[in-house]
């Protein structure tokens, strides 16, 4: 009977790292996630997030609101990004943007899969 349960706990045990592996694979696969420090000024409203594939040349951006971070969903696995954030006021007119960064989108496509199934 102790076998048993033990197996049983080992085949859920592996079963939810299972789905975990994958929910992961499809959460972050073609995204990045950036944050920044917050700008101290009251006029703040909001934040967006300006980003393309080649520097200081922003062809997307997402507005963050608030937040003072943000994920950059479904960009080309494989491809370096380049982005800058800037703040803007309740006019929506935008201060001076932040300094560039670049990230690269891991490919995750290679990675293996793994098959569980009970005996």
């Amino acid at each position: 009977m102790a076998a048993r349960t033990r197996s049983n706990l080992i085949r859920a045990f592996l079963t939810v790292l299972f789905s975990i592996a994958v929910l992961n694979h499809f959460a972050l696969a073609g995204s990045l996630l950036i944050s920044w420090d917050s700008v101290a000024d009251s006029r703040v409203a909001g934040y967006k997030v300006k980003y393309g594939t080649s520097s200081r040349s922003y062809t997307n951006f997402v507005d963050a609101g608030l937040s003072t971070n943000q994920v950059l969903p479904n960009l080309t696995e494989g491809t370096r990004y380049y982005f800058a954030v800037v703040a803007y006021d309740a006019a929506r007119v935008e201060g001076v943007p932040s300094s560039e960064a670049s990230g690269l989108v891991l490919q995750i496509s290679g990675v293996p899969t793994v098959s569980v199934a009970p005996r």
